[in-house]
């Protein structure tokens, strides 16, 4: 995918439609730049940075609710592991390439994205029904703070020289 092109390539010099930021939370300004995005050519000189991983997980999850608040779908067989086992994937992926113990590519953020968006489906089903929900916030905070403290921890080794 185009967002794993080196920073030399053609993709590298075109600039970012303004707003990019609303389809990609990755800044150029970050240490590896726009690595973990998919770049859509938009022209001479112009281009759109797209998350990979939110490019697969949003549209697929926004379906799948829909097709469940409408009562074509049940997504209530996720309860239980499958909350819990779908986002691992995704947790792992990020995580490790955080702290710099490997390099993740797009296609892989995309395949755990996929993996990942029935459970976050579900989850915003579970959330829209009983916002206090315990299992909910115990799913959100396990994977939520545990990510929180690897990407700092993968900050403070790339501030520190470490290999992050």
């Amino acid at each position: 995918m185009s967002g794993d092109r080196p920073h030399g390539s053609p993709a590298r010099q075109r600039r970012p439609i303004r707003g990019h930021l609303l389809f990609s939370h990755h800044p150029e300004a970050e240490a590896d730049g726009w690595r973990r995005c998919v770049c859509l050519p938009l022209g001479p000189g112009r281009m759109l940075p797209l998350c990979a991983r939110c490019l697969a997980i949003y549209p697929l999850a926004a379906l799948l609710l829909t097709l469940s608040l409408l009562g074509r779908l049940s997504l209530a067989f996720l309860d239980g592991w499958g909350l819990w086992l779908l986002p691992l994937p995704a947790w792992i992926e990020a995580v490790t390439d955080w702290l710099g113990w490997r390099r993740g590519t797009n296609a892989s953020r995309v395949l755990t994205g996929l993996l990942l968006a029935p459970a976050l489906a579900r989850l915003f089903e579970i959330y829209l029904d009983a916002p206090l929900n315990r299992n909910l916030w115990q799913v959100v905070l396990v994977y939520g703070l545990s990510a929180a403290c690897a990407a700092i921890i993968g900050r403070l080794q790339t501030s520190d020289g470490g290999q992050g």
